[in-house]
This record gives C-alpha cells, structure tokens and sequence, in this order.
C-alpha cells in the first residue's frame, strides 16, 4: 500500500479516537500523549498534543511536530527511519511503528553479526541527509527490529544542517559529532569481549558548545520519562 505523507490521506482525528489500542505515554502536562494506532492496515505511533492547554499547544506542541515532520520528510526512504503519516490534525503527528526492541533492553550476546557497522552506517547516512539526532544517548532511541537491522525513533530533538547560519552549522556539527560518539560508547558498552578497553573519550568541543550540551543534559533530566522506547509495544 503506498501511503501519502498528508495527513487526509492516512488518519483523522476520529481515527485515533475509534483505533487507540494502547498508550505508551499519557497525562504528562508538558508533553504529548502518545498513541499506538491500528487502523487501516497500519501501525502507527501518534505523538498528540490535543488535550495540552491552548498555550501550550499552540507554542509548544505544533511547533514540535511540524519540526519532526520536517526531519522525517529529509530522511524519507532511508531503510530504518520510520515513515511519517502526516498529520491527524493540527495538535498530531502520525508515524510508522517499527516493530523492534530498544538496545536498553537486548542483550549484548543477541545483537546480530554486522548490527553496530549497520548502525553507523545508518546514522552517517541521516547526517548525510542534513539531519542530525541529537539525542541517541538516549538507547530507547535505537532499535534491533525484528529483521536484525537497525533503525532510529524520535527525531523531536534533531537539528538540520543550514547554509545561512553559522552558529547554526556549528550546532549541527556539534551533534553530529555527538550522535557518533554515542553510537561508538554504546557499541563498546554492550561489546562483552572488550573488558578491556575504555570508551572513547567525548569530542573535542569548544567551550561554548559544552555548555549548550549542559544545559541540553539538564533540560532532559528534568523532563525525560521512558516511553517504553515507543519501538516495542506495551
């Protein structure tokens, strides 16, 4: 079935209502609900700002989700990034459910031969695309799917790469930079045959840069709750 990325073609806001089977997420004040949805023949994770005060959907949650949109239409294609639905209405964003499991939860002898070279190949190739994650120390945000291959959820923290702004390139390269790091720290954290090696030491950053990752690193500790890794469902 081809699915269109605009929202009247895939789900509506009845939809969601009629075809909700499960939350991973629900009632936080601060951020969306988030829906696992059957309906049509697909699967669907919604990100839903609906029952948000009007400020904070207005301010918050539809500049969050036209942001993710964004990201997910630069990656559109790439095997191992979700596709996105579009958007229910304006307060939700639609995105493929990718039935797999969070490297938080698999165990180190589990990862197929390959995984880790799949994975950096895969997050090179979104850098490629002009999209840095930006939060992939969060390991709910890696998945094994159910084929062995790697994918990536959760793009609300990404940044693109931009031709106008320096600071703006310089940011970019900092998580890019950052997203790497990551994924070689995690591949040596699960690796059980290098006991003895040591995990390779931070980026060399500025120190302006530092600082914004503080501040980044704060800002998650205050509101980050576990989704179940929204890859797996509850």
């Amino acid at each position: 079935m081809t699915v269109s990325a605009h929202a009247s073609a895939v789900f509506d806001r009845g939809d969601l209502q009629d075809h909700t089977v499960s939350f991973f997420r629900h009632g936080w004040p601060t951020l969306p609900d988030i829906r696992l949805v059957h309906c049509r023949g697909l699967c669907a994770v919604v990100k839903d700002w609906s029952s948000r005060g009007a400020l904070r959907r207005f301010l918050q949650g539809r500049f969050m989700l036209a942001r993710e949109e964004h990201f997910l239409s630069r990656l559109r294609g790439l095997p191992g990034i979700p596709r996105c639905f579009g958007r229910p209405d304006a307060d939700s964003l639609a995105i493929e459910f990718l039935d797999g499991r969070p490297v938080s939860v698999v165990h180190p002898h589990e990862y197929p031969i390959g995984y880790w070279d799949r994975l950096d190949a895969l997050v090179r190739a979104i850098h490629e695309r002009g999209v840095a994650h930006g939060d992939l120390d969060q390991e709910d945000n890696i998945l094994v799917l159910s084929d062995g291959s790697p994918a990536l959820i959760d793009f609300g923290n990404a940044i693109t790469q931009s031709r106008c702004s320096p600071l703006h390139r310089l940011l970019f390269d900092l998580l890019r930079r950052h997203d790497l790091w990551c994924i070689e720290r995690l591949r040596l954290k699960k690796d059980l045959f290098t006991g003895l090696r040591k995990a390779p030491p931070p980026p060399r950053l500025y120190g302006w840069q530092r600082r914004i990752l503080l501040v980044f690193n704060k800002m998650e500790r205050r509101e980050h709750v576990r989704t179940h890794g929204v890859g797996q469902a509850p």
